[in-house]
């Protein structure tokens, strides 16, 4: 071991070590050098504070730092350092030709956090957060971690809208367990996600993921299934390798399981052209995508596991889905209540038909506004959309209407005002609202009026206006996006973000864990609170578990937001807190005022 702990010295990683210089846990970065060994490079305040490198539940730092190093070992190790309780995570960085290994001690822990714990949350992080919603086409997803640590991790889905009404779907497995897997996990989503946007046909992604993993160690062996659908014809094309194939639900209870001559898992260097599948979805039927751990369940054969599945998928489609929705009720027939011995991943489509477009004629006055919130939410239930994006949409409209209602025609005549609302087969929500009245430019200080064109643009994707002599059109586009719906778990989550007005400031509270999933929500409340932007809001975050990076992006936006409407974002954080800490790293302070 070359160096003496405490001795700074210059670093591959400036940014990084500075933002680390006064952080409240002790920090180290080792390099290998030319001898394949390595050398503690530098160390943060705390670091250069003790003594010497300590021994971690009876190894010294060194053979920790080696084996990560060496690529292998674990990432995050809890016991005693020096006598003292405390957790090390130890992450592998390659910021040049000179591999390093970042180590962070944290002592006296309130809560050890056990490295299937960590492996749980990068798992849950890389899955996606929402789905794709197609006219006639809804789709449903659902994980659940293996009951034992040691064989969870890897098994995952997704689901991109691609255009002309299809949709491309994967369901799929990483070798091996815990970070190991959702490395390779990572590794395969990101290139499926790249290479769906090049060409979505199965043959095309599976050659190209087929020859990443030939080069890749941790992705080959992987398996997974790709099915690319027409949601308008139910036409679909499939591709597997080493991984079970798709199965079909019929509305008259019929179940048929798509077969094929079994292609290895990735990597496998198979010289034989992806064979690709067809088959047909009918209508108000169900494809359903499932990994392995579906069918390995104990005291069950995986000839039960079919049958359970497809029962439950028959069951869901004549009885109507439940708060787990499709994919969560046939997850649910194979997972044991002590939990499964592998991961449980299933991707569900549902295909209706297409909810008609809506198209309302109105007076526009102030009274008539209610009419379009209760009809718009209505339609948009019936699309698929999650409550808190219903809410969005409405806001959105609202004003829109509104503008029409106060603007366009004079006081003692008023006109008639046109909504129309369609999901596009791109995956895409379309509002336009009309009126035969004048558009009013906006004041360059409207004060706390006029906001509406502001409040539009914050909750919407795009916001076109088109002032004509005969009329005002705005366009509003919103992706159409489905929340989750996988089998509820006992999680942690928010247990409550609210709106209080009875201050002087709008304040959004907020308590529990601001995961990924809860993200979103926030990013409505505050947009709630500001009126899209428009007047100054403040964000409680002492009671706060858990920030995200996700939730930490909303409270950047929503400040950059502020910053460009002349009002500073005020957020609560302690001082010496973990949120505090998390907000100065992310910058937070340069676009909103901490407390």
């Amino acid at each position: 071991m070359n160096g003496v702990p405490g001795s700074p010295r210059p670093t591959e990683l400036p940014a990084l070590t500075t933002a680390l210089e006064a952080a409240p846990v002790v920090v180290w970065w080792f390099v290998r050098d030319d001898s394949a060994t390595p050398e503690l490079r530098w160390a943060n305040a705390a670091g250069r504070a003790r003594s010497a490198l300590p021994t971690v539940a009876g190894r010294p730092l060194a053979d920790l730092v080696a084996d990560v190093l060496a690529g292998r070992g674990p990432s995050v190790l809890s016991g005693a350092a020096d006598g003292v309780p405390a957790v090390v995570t130890l992450t592998r960085l390659d910021p040049s030709d000179r591999p390093g290994v970042l180590v962070l001690l944290q002592e006296h822990p309130a809560e050890v956090v056990a490295p299937d714990v960590v492996d749980r949350a990068a798992q849950e992080v890389l899955l996606p957060t929402s789905l794709p919603l197609l006219p006639g086409a809804r789709v449903t997803g659902s994980y659940s971690r293996a009951g034992r640590p040691e064989a969870a991790g890897g098994d995952w889905y997704d689901a991109v809208a691609v255009g002309g009404g299809r949709l491309a779907l994967v369901v799929g497995d990483g070798v091996g367990s815990g970070l190991t897997a959702t490395s390779a996990m990572a590794r395969l989503r990101g290139a499926w996600l790249a290479e769906v946007r090049r060409d979505p046909g199965p043959a095309a992604v599976l050659g190209a993921l087929e020859a990443l993993a030939v080069d890749m160690d941790d992705v080959r062996g992987s398996s997974l299934c790709h099915v690319l659908l027409d949601a308008g014809t139910g036409e679909l094309w499939w591709a597997a390798a080493g991984h079970p194939p798709p199965f079909l639900a019929r509305p008259d209870g019929s179940v048929e399981r798509l077969t094929a001559d079994p292609r290895p898992p990735l990597g496998s260097r198979y010289a034989e052209p992806v064979q690709v599948h067809t088959a047909r979805l009918a209508e108000d039927g169900a494809l359903v995508l499932v990994s392995d751990g579906a069918l390995h369940v104990p005291d069950r054969t995986p000839e039960d596991c079919w049958a359970a599945l497809s029962a439950a998928a028959v069951t869901a489609l004549r009885d109507g889905e439940d708060e787990s929705g499709l994919a969560g009720r046939v997850a649910g027939a194979v997972l044991p209540a002590t939990g499964a011995d592998d991961d449980v991943a299933v991707l569900a489509v549902r295909r209706s038909g297409a909810v008609r477009p809506v198209h309302l004629d109105l007076l526009a006055v102030p009274s008539s506004l209610p009419a379009v919130r209760r009809a718009l939410g209505a339609w948009l239930a019936a699309v698929g959309l999650g409550a808190q994006e219903v809410v969005a949409v409405q806001v959105a409209v609202g004003e829109a209407c509104a503008n029409s209602v106060e603007h366009a025609y004079p006081a003692d005549a008023p006109g008639r005002l046109w909504l129309d609302a369609r999901a596009d087969d791109d995956g895409t929500l379309t509002v336009v609202v009309r009126d035969a009245g004048h558009w009013r430019t906006p004041d360059e200080d409207p004060g706390d009026r006029g906001r509406g064109l502001l409040i539009m643009r914050q909750l919407s994707s795009d916001v076109v206006v088109d002032a004509a002599a005969g009329g005002t059109t705005v366009t509003l586009r919103v992706p159409l996006r489905g929340l989750l719906d996988d089998v509820p778990e006992e999680t942690d989550g928010v247990d409550a973000a609210v709106v209080d007005r009875s201050g002087g400031i709008p304040t959004v509270t907020v308590t529990g864990a601001l995961d990924t999933a809860a993200a979103s929500g926030l990013r409505i409340r505050l947009l709630e609170a500001s009126r899209g932007g428009a007047v100054p809001a403040r964000l409680d975050l002492r009671g706060v578990t858990e920030l995200s990076s996700a939730a930490v992006s909303v409270v950047l936006e929503i400040g950059r937001v502020g910053h460009g409407e002349g009002w500073e974002l005020e957020v609560c954080a302690p001082t010496g807190s973990m949120v505090r800490h998390v907000l100065d790293l992310a910058g937070v302070p340069a676009v909103a005022v901490l407390l």
